[in-house]
C-alpha cells in the first residue's frame, strides 16, 4: 500500500479516535442520546486493532530514517500494532520478510519504492516450482501402463449393478409385471452386495436373476445387456472431439519428440 493511503488510513484512524474521545457526553451535562456511542464503538478499532508492516529497504539510509521515525511516531500515537522489518539492503532479506508477514497474518504493508523485491523473486521461484512439477509428471506418466483386462475385470464386477434397470425393461417385454420384477432387483442387489462387502465373495447378482423365475430371460438374453459398451452414453465420441478440437492444436505448438525427466531425490 502506497504511502498516501496509509496516511489516509491513519487520519481516519485519528478521526475515530477523536469520535471516541468527545462521544461520552455534553458540556452541559446533559446525557448523550444512548446510540451516539455506536460509531466510536465500531470504528475505533479501524485505528486500534491493525497489525501493520512497514518494511524498509535499508534503515541506514537518512530519507527513510527521517520516514520511519516519523512514521513510527503516528502509529505509536494512534494506538496501532506495528512491526518494522529492515530489509539492510538485501532483495532476497526484504523478500523473506514480506512472506513472513503475510504468514503471520499482518492486515497492512506498506514499502518503499522497491516493491519489486518481492516479485523478482517468488515469481522466479514460482516458475521453478512449476517446472519441477512438470518434471514429476513426465517422469511418473512416462512408465504409466494400461492393463486392459485388469481394467475389464473389475468394471464388469461392478457392472451387474448398473445393469439392472435394462435387464428389467427387457423382462418387462417378455410380459413380467414391472413391480414384482423391480422388488426382485432389490432383494437380488443387496443379497449380492451383502456377500461382496461383508464376506468378501464374487458378485453373483447374475446367478441370482437366472435362477428367478420372474425374469423370462436365459442368461445368454441376461449377459448381452452385460456389454459396458451400453453404459458409456457419448463418452467416446466426446473424448474423441475434446481430444482434436482441444487438445490437438495445442500439440501442435510444440515440439513433438519423447520427453524424458530424470528425478534425484
Amino acid at each position: 500500500m502506497k504511502l498516501r493511503k496509509l496516511s489516509a488510513l491513519l487520519l481516519a484512524g485519528a478521526m475515530c479516535l477523536s469520535i471516541a474521545a468527545c462521544s461520552g457526553g455534553s458540556g452541559s451535562g446533559t446525557p448523550a442520546p444512548a446510540d451516539t456511542s455506536a460509531p466510536a464503538d465500531t470504528s475505533a478499532p479501524v485505528a486500534s486493532d491493525l497489525k501493520v508492516g512497514v518494511f524498509y529497504y535499508q534503515y541506514s539510509d537518512v530519507y527513510i530514517t527521517s520516514v520511519r521515525t516519523n512514521l513510527d511516531a503516528k502509529l505509536n500515537e494512534l494506538g496501532v500494532t506495528y512491526q518494522d522489518f529492515d530489509g539492510a539492503n538485501s532483495q532476497p532479506t526484504q523478500t523473506d520478510q514480506v512472506n513472513t508477514a503475510i504468514t503471520a497474518a499482518t492486515q497492512w504493508f506498506e514499502r518503499t519504492l522497491d516493491d519489486s523485491a518481492n516479485k523478482r523473486i517468488a515469481v522466479s521461484e514460482a516458475f521453478l516450482a512449476v517446472d519441477a512439477i512438470l518434471e514429476i509428471y513426465i517422469n511418473v506418466t512416462a512408465g504409466l501402463v494400461v492393463y486392459d483386462r485388469v481394467v475389464r475385470r473389475r468394471v464388469m464386477e461392478k457392472l451387474p449393478f448398473m445393469a439392472t434397470e435394462n435387464i428389467m425393461m427387457e423382462a418387462v417385454k417378455r410380459g413380467g409385471n414391472r413391480q414384482q420384477l423391480h422388488e426382485a432387483l432389490r432383494e437380488h442387489s443387496h443379497a449380492a452386495a451383502r456377500k461382496v462387502k461383508l464376506e468378501g465373495g464374487v458378485n453373483d447378482l447374475i446367478d441370482r436373476i437366472v435362477a428367478d423365475p420372474l425374469f423370462p430371460l436365459t442368461r445368454d438374453e441376461i449377459e448381452e445387456q452385460m456389454a459396458p459398451e451400453r453404459y458409456v452414453g457419448r463418452a467416446p465420441s466426446q473424448v474423441a472431439e475434446f481430444l482434436e478440437s482441444e487438445i490437438a492444436p495445442i500439440l501442435s505448438r510444440y515440439p513433438q519428440e519423447q520427453l524424458h525427466a530424470e528425478l534425484n531425490v
